[in-house]
């Protein structure tokens, strides 16, 4: 089987051809792709935040550095025939604080590590990262659940992941911009901040605070 990976700086085809500049890609090719893209994946849900902070390898606040960007993997179907194209929107982001990971994690994601983290992409996400229309942007502070893979360090999709409000008394505010946050009962006990004659919000600094908590019990 023949695996192109299109990222980076280089083109680069794992059966052994030479690589090739990205820049010799054109936009039509690129369009091609995202058009044989099937939708976003299925999304198997989290039970509660305790759940979600007891599967991520780690849990870490951090900046997003740079916006999203699109790489491919073309495969070789059953049939010979056909090309399977896979798809990841790939940012970088700067770590400010790990809250939560395993022993494995640790070692590679300190506080002032520049990352990169991939988001597996349907044809819908494509073509939004294509236009530039990213749901998160440079400067941004969010609180990202993360998994590690034989790809490095991926997201399981936006509607787990979480972003700072600006403000003196910072809120949590959900990055898919299409997403409520979830229920009272998902975050736990004494996460969510109701006030007589408002909408139910949550703290950042709690939150924050609470994953923290969690994190050391998931260790002992």
């Amino acid at each position: 089987m023949k695996i192109t990976i299109l990222t980076g700086s280089f083109v680069l085809c794992i059966a052994g051809a030479t690589p090739w500049p990205v820049g010799a890609q054109t936009p039509d090719e690129t369009d091609r792709k995202i058009e044989q893209l099937g939708p976003a994946p299925f999304l198997a849900g989290f039970d509660s935040l305790d759940d979600l902070v007891n599967k991520a390898d780690a849990v870490v606040t951090a900046t997003v550095e740079t916006p999203g960007r699109l790489t491919f993997v073309e495969a070789d179907s059953s049939d010979g025939i056909r090309k399977n194209v896979m798809a990841s929107a790939v940012y970088g982001i700067e770590v400010k604080q790990v809250l939560s990971a395993t022993a494995t994690a640790a070692v590679s994601l300190k506080a002032g590590a520049l990352v990169e983290v991939r988001l597996r992409a349907g044809r819908e996400a494509a073509r939004a990262v294509r236009a530039g229309q990213n749901p998160v942007k440079p400067g941004d502070e969010c609180l990202l659940f993360l998994f590690n893979d034989r790809d490095g360090w991926s997201l399981i999709a936006w509607h787990f992941q979480f972003r700072r409000s600006q403000g003196a008394s910072p809120k949590v505010q959900p990055i898919n911009a299409r997403s409520d946050l979830p229920p009272d009962e998902w975050f736990g006990p004494g996460v969510v901040e109701r006030a007589e004659g408002r909408a139910p919000e949550v703290g950042w600094s709690k939150l924050v605070a609470y994953v923290i908590e969690r994190g050391q019990a998931r260790l002992k």
